[in-house]
């Protein structure tokens, strides 16, 4: 099972490229979080290495953005169906206590 912020992170460059810096708004923006670069950045060069992105500057050369691949596609897809059940697991432990 990968991280949640993996999943966010591939999820927000689902339809567009984006770079680490608007990753980091996105992440505030919608859930009210604030995550530093230092957590950002490395798990960005995780999942370059391992194929799930593709980061290449910017027409002006000043900044990365980054891609979602197909591997990456594939990924998130089965991430979110596994934690789809997952949240199912939860919800009918939770019910299952009362």
């Amino acid at each position: 099972m990968i991280g949640v912020l993996n999943i966010i992170i591939l999820f927000s460059l689902k339809n567009e490229p984006r770079s680490g810096y608007d990753l980091i708004c996105i992440i505030h923006d919608k859930f009210n979080a604030l995550i530093s670069p230092g957590t950002v950045y490395p798990i960005l060069t995780n999942l370059e290495k391992e194929g799930l992105i593709k980061g290449e500057p910017d027409i002006n050369g000043r900044k990365k953005l980054y891609n979602l691949t197909r591997k990456g596609e594939k990924t998130l897809h089965s991430a979110l169906v596994e934690y789809e059940e997952f949240a199912s697991q939860i919800k009918l432990m939770c019910n299952s206590a009362h």
